[in-house]
C-alpha cells in the first residue's frame, strides 16, 4: 500500500502542476502570485496577525497563543534544529 501511495503522489502532484501552467497563467498573476508567495518568507504574515491579534482587546489572548506558538516554533526550527544539523 505505501509503495503504491508514494508512486501516485508524485504523478498526481506533476499532473496538477501541468494543468494549472497550461490553464491558470496569465500575465497578472505571473507578476503577483512571486509577490504573494515572499509574504511568507520569514513568517513576515504570521507576524503581522499576531501584531494585529494582540492589539484587539477581544482577540489578546488569540495573539498572545500565536506569539508563544511562534516563538516554540523559532526555538525548536531555528536554534535546536539547525544546531542538530551542523
Amino acid at each position: 500500500m505505501t509503495a503504491v501511495s508514494i508512486g501516485f503522489a508524485p504523478s498526481f502532484e506533476f499532473a496538477m502542476l501541468d494543468f494549472i501552467q497550461a490553464h491558470m497563467r496569465s500575465g497578472a498573476n505571473d507578476f503577483l502570485m512571486p509577490w504573494i508567495s515572499r509574504l511568507g518568507d520569514g513568517g513576515v504574515v504570521w507576524i503581522i496577525l499576531t501584531a494585529v491579534l494582540c492589539l484587539c482587546p477581544k482577540t489578546r489572548m488569540t495573539g498572545l497563543a500565536l506569539a508563544i506558538a511562534l516563538a516554540v516554533e523559532f526555538v525548536c526550527c531555528n536554534l535546536i534544529l539547525k544546531w542538530l544539523s551542523t
